[in-house]
């Protein structure tokens, strides 16, 4: 066999051993997400909760969100991004194999490590895996940076410079990921049929302006626990 074959053989597998990765992780953080509140894997979840991160589902963090994207220009920034990389994505849909992986990896352990002020070890996590896979199945190191770069990218020209504030994917960055929080571990999916809690979080993303002690928002934080409700109003 020559050395072109060999190379050939290497480039025709590449994909596989790709789909092969990605599927590990998937499992992999599956069977975590369904295990991480069960002995003996919950003994090493954070025992304490940085005053960053008091926001326990993506249910109580939305209302935060939506006030950290309050000007328009920053939503606008955020849609461009998010435009190129559906684009892209349609153009390479092979890619969303790895986005899947490496989002569902690192929320896999994001309760082992809320102690931390910031999400650093989450966006590692998601990095190494996502660029590894995309990397294998795509073969284009090229290919693989220019959704993070789409999306990322244009967000933080919001952020940093008409918002002027610390992008989610800091402190936050599985939620930043996963627009709705599945508790998969307790299966509850209640948010998701409740249309009426859907309403008043839907409402608050339009009415953010409101200061009125009955807008939207203020009746939807009034429901949060104190502590939310208190580092809430404290980024306001």
């Amino acid at each position: 066999m020559t050395k072109s074959t060999k190379s050939d053989d290497r480039k025709t597998n590449t994909p596989f051993y790709g789909f092969v990765f990605c599927t590990f992780v998937i499992i992999l953080a599956s069977i975590l997400i369904q295990t991480r509140n069960s002995p003996p894997v919950n003994k090493y979840l954070s025992k304490t909760i940085s005053p960053k991160k008091p926001y326990e589902t993506f249910e109580e963090f939305y209302p935060h969100y939506l006030r950290e994207h309050n000007q328009k220009t920053t939503r606008q920034w955020h849609y461009v991004g998010t435009t190129l990389v559906i684009i892209n994505v349609l153009i390479n849909p092979i890619l969303s194999i790895p986005m899947i992986a490496s989002g569902l990896a690192s929320y896999s352990v994001m309760p082992f490590f809320r102690h931390l002020p910031n999400g650093l070890y989450e966006i590692v996590l998601f990095g190494i895996i996502y660029l590894i896979g995309g990397k294998l199945l795509t073969r284009s190191f090229k290919k693989t940076l220019l959704p993070l770069l789409f999306g990322y990218g244009f967000a933080w020209i919001g952020h940093f410079f008409y918002e002027h504030n610390k992008p989610a994917t800091f402190i936050y960055p599985s939620y930043k990921r996963k627009k709705i929080e599945m508790n998969l571990s307790t299966n509850d999916l209640s948010f998701l049929s409740d249309r009426s809690r859907q309403r008043s979080m839907i409402s608050a993303g339009f009415q953010l302006s409101s200061s009125s002690a009955n807008s939207p928002f203020e009746q939807y934080s009034s429901k949060l626990p104190a502590s939310v409700r208190g580092a809430l109003n404290h980024t306001t």
